[in-house]
């Protein structure tokens, strides 16, 4: 018997010998907005799921976290099976209103890694802060990458 490192991407059991579970695509992003609302610095703060861009921006009233997958990579990684592996990256973007001058974006950058990295991700990434005027907001966009054998069923 093969142990591996004991890694829970949707925050479902492991197992009992702590295999290694799959990245599941579908419940990825819900399982980290469920890790994020359970923080404390987000009781304030709206997180919720990005919709397609095809829908009309809306004007936050607060500050607000989107999170959605951004890219899949994967590969068929076994002779004969159907068993992929590869990446997915996933975005957390921070919004947060013109009219509100005090907000800390490093520290809820720091939250949302906080947050994300409990599942050992293979990349971090986090971008300057822009201004979208669609949504009348500055926004912060954290990259988090994962890599592992992937489950994909979206």
């Amino acid at each position: 018997l093969r142990l591996a490192v004991k890694r829970c991407f949707t925050g479902e059991s492991c197992g009992r010998y702590g295999v290694t579970v799959m990245i599941d695509c579908k419940m990825l992003v819900p399982g980290l907005i469920k890790k994020l609302r359970e923080r404390e610095f987000f009781k304030n703060i709206t997180v919720v799921q990005a919709y397609s861009k095809l829908q009309k921006p809306t004007v936050p009233v607060g500050p607000v976290v989107v999170c959605g997958i951004l890219s899949i990579h994967s590969q068929d990684v076994s002779l004969g099976q159907n068993i992929k592996a590869g990446e997915v990256s996933v975005f957390a973007d921070i919004c947060v209103p013109f009219h509100i001058r005090d907000f800390d974006f490093q520290e809820a950058a720091q939250e949302v890694f906080g947050a994300f990295c409990r599942d050992i991700p293979a990349g971090l990434s986090a971008s300057e802060i822009t201004v979208n005027t669609d949504m009348q907001c500055f926004v912060m966009r954290l990259t988090v990458t994962f890599s592992d054998a992937l489950r994909i069923n979206l």
